[in-house]
């Protein structure tokens, strides 16, 4: 900087390339990932589904892996990305000392 202001380098407002390209590309495999999303959470969910040949010649139907609590963890983990979380506000008084309410009670008309 000279004299205080800006002399090279990107104009103040422009987008780094860098980040703009890491950001398209990362799109890209959203974009192309997200339709799978909702098919690998309800396999979280209920498991994937197995078919075993038994020695005797039957066939035995059943589901491994089956984890509904990891499902909801990654349907509230892909909720961020849509739902803005709440940050939390803390109140405080002056200089960060407690907050005193004055409540005045308005006089009665006699």
């Amino acid at each position: 900087m000279a004299q205080g202001r800006k002399t090279g380098g990107r104009q103040k407002g422009t987008p780094n390339r860098v980040d703009s390209e890491t950001r398209a590309i990362l799109k890209r495999i959203v974009d192309k990932r997200l339709k799978d999303l909702d098919a690998m959470i309800e396999d979280t969910w209920r498991g994937i589904e197995i078919e075993k040949q038994m020695p005797d010649g039957t066939t035995v139907v059943g589901r491994l892996n089956a984890d509904p609590g990891r499902a909801a963890k990654l349907v509230l983990e892909a909720a961020k990305f849509v739902v803005p979380e709440l940050a939390r506000a803390e109140v405080v008084g002056a200089d960060g000392g407690p907050l005193i309410i004055n409540i005045v009670k308005a006089a009665s008309k006699s």
